[in-house]
C-alpha cells in the first residue's frame, strides 16, 4: 500500500425510521447489558470488513461495489444475543433471514477479488452491534420486531475516535 490509506468497510445503513425503531426495541436490553451503547448513528449491518486501503485501491473498490446486482429485501430483526469474548450485544435478523443479506455480502467480496481482497473465513453473521464491553449476557429478553428494508448499501470509511469511532458514508449504492 502506497500514501494515505483508510480504514473501510461496506454496510447497510438504515434510514432514520429503522434506526430509531432499533434504539427504542432495544433500549432497555441495552441498559440491562451494562455495556457501551453504540451511537445512534452508528448503527449498521456490516457486510464486508475491508480493513485499511489505500487511496489508489478505493476506486477499484467502488467500482466493484456498482457492479454488484442484488436486489433490495425486507429484514425484520428480532434477535438479541451476545458475545462473551467481545463483550458484545447485538440485534439480528430471524434466522431465516439470515440469507438475504448473505447473498449481498458474498455478491460483494466476489466483485471485490478484482482489487485484491478475499472475503473472510469466518461465517457471516449479520447484526447490529448495540453494545461493546457489556457486563451481562442478555438472552431471555423480547423484542419488539424491527422492520428493515434493504434497498441501498454504504462505503463508510471507520475514523478511530477517543471513546468511539466515527463513521462517515462515502458513498451509497442501490440494490435492485
Amino acid at each position: 500500500m502506497t500514501g494515505t490509506t483508510k480504514r473501510l468497510f461496506f454496510a447497510l445503513w438504515p434510514d432514520e425510521e429503522t434506526g430509531d425503531s432499533i434504539l427504542r426495541a432495544t433500549r432497555s436490553v441495552v441498559a440491562d447489558s451494562e455495556g457501551r451503547p453504540v451511537l445512534p448513528q452508528n448503527l449498521h449491518i456490516t457486510l464486508a470488513f475491508l480493513h485499511s486501503v489505500d487511496s489508489e485501491t478505493v476506486a477499484c473498490v467502488e467500482q466493484a461495489a456498482t457492479r454488484v446486482t442484488t436486489s433490495a429485501f425486507d429484514l425484520v430483526l428480532d434477535r438479541v444475543g451476545f458475545w462473551h469474548r467481545s463483550r458484545i450485544l447485538w440485534l439480528a435478523p430471524a434466522p431465516e433471514e439470515v440469507a438475504a443479506p448473505g447473498i449481498l455480502a458474498d455478491a460483494l467480496w466476489r466483485e471485490l477479488e478484482v482489487c485484491g481482497f478475499s472475503a473472510e473465513r469466518r461465517r457471516y453473521r449479520p447484526h447490529v452491534t448495540l453494545a461493546r464491553k457489556a457486563q451481562h449476557a442478555v438472552y431471555a429478553t423480547a423484542v419488539p420486531k424491527v422492520r428493515w428494508r434493504a434497498d441501498s448499501f454504504c462505503l463508510v470509511e471507520s475514523i478511530t475516535g477517543q471513546r468511539q469511532s466515527e463513521y462517515l458514508i462515502l458513498r451509497t449504492f442501490p440494490l435492485r
